[in-house]
């Protein structure tokens, strides 16, 4: 008794002395540290990998500022360079040419997930007619700048037209079959269609006038702005420093759900093994070496993100592999303490 209380006391001693670093060394590079620092509780456990956590979110949060600064810029080049001339005064467009302007260049869709369109001289029925099927995507959309409004068309609108499409086709059929119905049935029907087209228009596309946004973004509604004018405007507003915080607590958050997910089911099994094994079992003691031995795969993880941002290629199974990696320290921590117990 007197002996193990005694290595209880040591091992009280050298893990009061261990920093984050040896911990994170140890939880990846030692297994055999692992039940010496699991003997600290799970508070201490829980401060190591929250830590952790914070470390891996300021990581990720600086990528995608640097991710998102570079495509920023590549958006605003190209708008300077392909962009024609043109003036917004007292609420109207006018283009320097008579013809209009689409760009739709990857670094457009890549960063604001659209194409564009400048074009006075069409209304928003032609517009939206025109380029819904030209430049609207499964995942991009359509900015129209026209003469008097901006409408912006989304991938929705597509869905409710093809929608619209199939309940023609399939009410034409039961006018057909039932040639009897009386003309005041049909007249709502038709009622009904009309409604319908305009809640989808509304649920797919959105408008906004020069001289509600102009005022917003630019200035005075009665002055004149140029090209140069608006580009400035959206320098301004795609500042990636003011999303800092959002990206912070988003991968925060991210990670601290995903993992206590993984670390809740992996003990779980640990438990379970342990008590298939009939070997002393503890939940705290179970959560704690659990959160140890996910260090491994929470930084490995963090490095897919990162090769996912810099090479734009996405690794597959990543989560699958996060998850296994767990599994094989507390397998290698299973066999030790199973090896342990047989010497006593």
């Amino acid at each position: 008794m007197e002996q193990e209380n005694n290595k209880e006391q040591n091992i009280e001693i050298v893990t009061k002395k261990i920093n984050f670093f040896q911990r994170l060394w140890f939880s990846i590079a030692d297994i055999s540290k692992i039940d010496d620092m699991t003997n600290e509780g799970l508070q201490k456990a829980l401060k190591y990998f929250l830590t952790l956590v914070a470390i891996m979110a300021i990581i990720l949060t600086s990528a995608e500022v640097y991710v998102q600064s570079n495509n920023s810029d590549k958006a605003i080049s190209y708008l300077q360079s392909e962009l024609p001339e043109f003036n917004i005064e007292n609420g109207e467009l006018s283009l320097e040419s008579q013809e209009a302007t689409i760009l739709d260049g990857d670094e457009l869709v890549k960063y604001f997930g659209s194409n564009i369109v400048l074009n006075p001289y069409i209304d928003k029925e032609e517009a939206i007619e025109q380029y819904s099927n030209e430049l609207v995507g499964e995942r991009n959309y359509c900015i129209a700048f026209l003469k008097n409004e901006c409408v912006i068309i989304s991938p929705l609108y597509l869905q409710n037209e093809e929608n619209t499409n199939d309940t023609q086709d399939t009410e034409s059929k039961d006018v057909e079959d039932t040639q009897n119905k009386d003309n005041k049935n049909e007249e709502e029907k038709e009622s009904n269609q009309e409604e319908n087209k305009e809640n989808e228009s509304i649920e797919g596309v959105q408008e906004y006038l020069y001289k509600d946004i102009v005022p917003q973004y630019l200035g005075g509604i009665e002055k004149t702005y140029n090209k140069q004018d608006v580009i400035n405007a959206v320098k301004n507003n795609l500042f990636i420093g003011n999303y800092l915080i959002m990206y912070f607590v988003t991968y925060i958050l991210v990670l601290l759900i995903m993992y206590a997910i993984y670390i809740m089911a992996v003990s779980t099994s640990y438990i379970i093994i342990k008590i298939m094994l009939r070997m002393k079992r503890k939940i705290k003691k179970a959560i704690t070496t659990t959160i140890y031995c996910s260090s491994l795969s929470l930084i490995l993880y963090v490095v897919c993100i990162l090769i996912s941002y810099v090479t734009s290629v996405q690794i597959p199974y990543m989560y699958i592999i996060a998850m296994l990696i767990i599994y094989i320290y507390i397998a290698l921590i299973l066999y030790k303490e199973k090896k342990e117990e047989r010497k006593e």
